[in-house]
């Protein structure tokens, strides 16, 4: 089991022990995925410069009328990029040992090369599916250099596939649920 889907199961744990989010006489089964941050403007070229706080976003879904989404903020060990959180990010391509990321606007791709090529190391965070991530699984890169190419608006890096526990510290839980206004940290 990768670590991503023992953080989900660690904060499910969690959840299911909080009085607030239990039905009085039902069990229910919440399966969370991986997506996007309501709040944040995936427009917003912030989003292109590396960060040492990521919080990484989970959706929950039930056949109740009271979904649970949960927020884990992670301090990383490593400068680290969001792919999901920027909107321009059209396509994202992995091996074990490469990350290519390809751009659909050039003024924001302008802003993302600067960042990253300056950076020694760089952790990007995946949501793709496919070639990046499993199903319901963010993918964790730890890249070594970058380097992008104005003709066609890529980026690609040198990277080795790794997983959450190798790349941040200590995460917050935040969960709340989506028809209160209630939330918990843990």
């Amino acid at each position: 089991m990768k670590v991503n889907s023992i953080l989900a199961v660690s904060a499910i744990a969690l959840l299911s022990s909080a009085a607030p989010y239990v039905e009085a006489g039902t069990n229910v089964t919440k399966v969370y995925s991986p997506a996007h941050m309501p709040t944040v403007d995936r427009h917003d070229t912030a989003n292109v410069y590396p960060a040492t706080n990521v919080s990484l976003h989970y959706a929950g879904s039930t056949t109740s009328a009271h979904d649970t989404n949960i927020n884990v903020t992670h301090i990383m060990k490593y400068p680290s990029i969001l792919l999901e959180s920027i909107a321009s990010v059209s396509n994202v391509e992995c091996t074990t040992s490469s990350v290519t990321i390809s751009f659909n606007d050039s003024s924001i791709f302008e802003y993302a090369s600067t960042a990253w090529e300056a950076e020694e190391e760089i952790v990007f965070v995946t949501n793709f599916n496919g070639s990046c991530d499993a199903v319901n699984e963010r993918g964790f890169f730890l890249s070594s250099s970058v380097s992008c190419a104005d003709d066609t608006l890529i980026c690609a890096a040198v990277a080795a596939q790794t997983d959450v526990a190798s790349t941040a510290c200590k995460p917050l839980f935040q969960c709340s649920k989506s028809k209160s206004k209630t939330d918990v940290s843990y």
